[in-house]
């Protein structure tokens, strides 16, 4: 580590034994490693050691022996050639992240019955949340793959009706109050940008193994936090009017929602993709962890400029419209992704998001609202989010 200053010690004692000294190509300087993966973060020993969650504690003092040992564990987690923090190989990791997406397909649907039918979307939020607090923390003591992946797919099914149900809630309240819901939503994106940048940051100097339990941490707060939600409105109450389920999915499973289902996974198919591997492509790239963190806030800022004024980008496009410039933006986003790991060209790439997320959302969120029956918004939401 930093072996430009231990060569020179090294080939001045060659020198004195008329030895050749050792020429610099052959040096594997963790240092320049560091410098190349984290640019702009602190890459000493010590830092290398907390980024990396690498035992430390003995290094009261400078040591040659010691520092040898910390170098080496440093050098294969600096080439990805071990994984302590997560304890899983990539196809692991990829199994694990299918099986969350999956989890969806049958528990947002289900949870948004039971919420149309007794009109408790604000309890199941909150108990939503309360469970997925116990089970991402759990999966932080779990001891290897299986018991990650059978939590991890209970923490999906938990989590995953929270994001429906809070919009269906949203949704009401801005059309019951006159509010553009742009101006709600944008507020979710501004805290996703908000813990894009703060973990960048906090991962330059806590070892990767601690963002389970700042997760769960986040979980617990989401349900305290959902406990400020307002009751349903009356609308949805049971005794408002019969709940038919029949109904419902006759009218869901009518051509023009399944065309709507059709364009809007066309839509927002990739995101999925680049949000489970996205960081770890330009970690594998060597950006450091708060340059990804800012990649991902070039993506939420333009995101938030497209709900700032939804109503109007509303009023001027229509809800298909909007959908159908969605799948433009894609087009250029996701091809233009696949061919360049240039820095600035990653960033503009990243403000397409404004089209490929916000501009499909808003038309989605739009048609639902006017296509569905009020007791069977949030069944129609749940799909949606679902496929």
């Amino acid at each position: 580590h930093n072996a430009s200053f231990d060569m020179a010690f090294i080939n001045a004692e060659l020198g004195f034994l008329r030895l050749p000294s050792i020429p610099p190509e052959r040096v594997v300087d963790t240092l320049h490693i560091a410098r190349q993966k984290h640019p702009g973060a602190a890459n000493s020993l010590d830092a290398l050691c907390r980024r990396y969650g690498i035992d430390n504690s003995r290094r009261t003092k400078h040591g040659a022996l010691l520092d040898a040992q910390l170098t080496a564990e440093i050098y294969l987690e600096l080439i990805g050639g071990r994984q302590r923090g997560l304890m899983l190989a990539p196809a692991e990791i990829a199994i694990v992240v299918a099986a969350m997406t999956a989890i969806r397909i049958l528990s947002v649907p289900a949870s948004a019955l039971i919420a149309d039918r007794y009109g408790n979307r604000r309890r199941i939020v909150i108990g939503s949340a309360a469970a997925s607090f116990c089970f991402y923390l759990a999966m932080g003591f779990a001891p290897g793959f299986f018991s990650i992946l059978a939590l991890a797919i209970v923490a999906g099914a938990m989590f995953s009706p929270i994001g429906p149900l809070t919009e269906v809630l949203a949704i009401e309240g801005s059309s019951h109050h006159g509010i553009d819901y742009g101006r709600i939503r944008l507020w979710a994106s501004i805290s996703f940008l908000s813990g894009s940048l703060a973990a960048g940051a906090l991962l330059e100097i806590v070892p990767v193994f601690w963002v389970i339990f700042v997760i769960a941490l986040c979980q617990g707060g989401l349900a305290i936090a959902a406990t400020a939600l307002p009751p349903d409105p009356p609308h949805v109450a049971p005794a408002e009017g019969p709940f038919r389920v029949g109904a419902i999915f006759r009218f869901l499973a009518g051509g023009g929602f399944v065309v709507f289902l059709a364009a809007t996974s066309i839509a927002q198919a990739s995101h999925g993709f680049l949000y489970a591997f996205g960081s770890v492509h330009w970690d594998h790239l060597g950006y450091g962890k708060l340059t990804i963190g800012c990649l991902w806030a070039a993506a939420v800022v333009t995101e938030i400029s497209m709900f700032a004024y939804s109503n109007y980008f509303l009023g001027l496009l229509g809800p298909v419209r909007l959908i159908v410039a969605g799948i433009a933006c894609g087009l250029v986003r996701w091809t233009g992704l696949a061919f360049t790991t240039w820095l600035p060209a990653l960033a503009v790439l990243q403000a397409f998001h404004a089209g490929t997320f916000a501009s499909a959302h808003l038309g989605a969120m739009a048609f639902i609202q006017r296509a569905l029956p009020a007791n069977g918004t949030a069944l129609g939401q749940s799909i949606y989010y679902a496929l």
